[in-house]
């Protein structure tokens, strides 16, 4: 059963970076943090969040999550409850952009190949923060604290 939420819950959270970063990549600029003052990138995120979030992306990527559940659920052997549960826990749609603070450090990473592209995605030992490297660019995510608790879960499975 380890092996099947782990699988659940690296999917779920693969998911929500790689579409928001696809999303993101031509306005955020394609790193993690800025070496602008403070203001500008203030403005900056607000920016890019407000895009993100006027496009409706991320209430399109939540329902096609819920789309996919039963498959979720076929492949992971957990029941379609559970994974329902888990996509409302990861509350795809508060999900931000945000700069990585100096001080957050990675406590484990995994790799993928969604339709071929080499993706790195980065835990670290705060569980609010994801990142996602992929063709060099790399976008960094404020996780909503309904989410947190799937974010630590991960951080466990991954550090083993």
């Amino acid at each position: 059963m380890t092996k099947a939420v782990r699988r659940i819950i690296r999917l779920c959270i693969l998911v929500i970076v790689l579409l928001l970063a696809a999303a993101a990549f031509v306005v955020f600029g394609g790193r993690c943090s800025a070496d602008l003052p403070q203001p500008v990138n203030d403005a900056r995120l607000v920016a890019a969040n407000g895009l993100l979030d006027a496009s409706g992306f991320k209430e399109r990527l939540d329902a096609d999550m819920r789309d996919y559940s039963s498959r979720l659920a076929e492949e992971s052997g957990l029941p379609q409850k559970a994974v329902e549960g888990a996509i409302d826990g990861l509350a795809i749609p508060e999900w931000q952009l945000t700069d990585l603070p100096a001080e957050a450090e990675p406590t484990g990473s995994f790799t993928v190949r969604p339709h071929g592209i080499e993706t790195q995605v980065t835990l670290y030992d705060r569980n609010d923060l994801v990142s996602a490297e992929a063709y060099g660019q790399t976008l960094c995510f404020a996780v909503p604290e309904s989410a947190q608790p799937y974010v630590a879960l991960a951080n466990l499975l991954v550090s083993r």
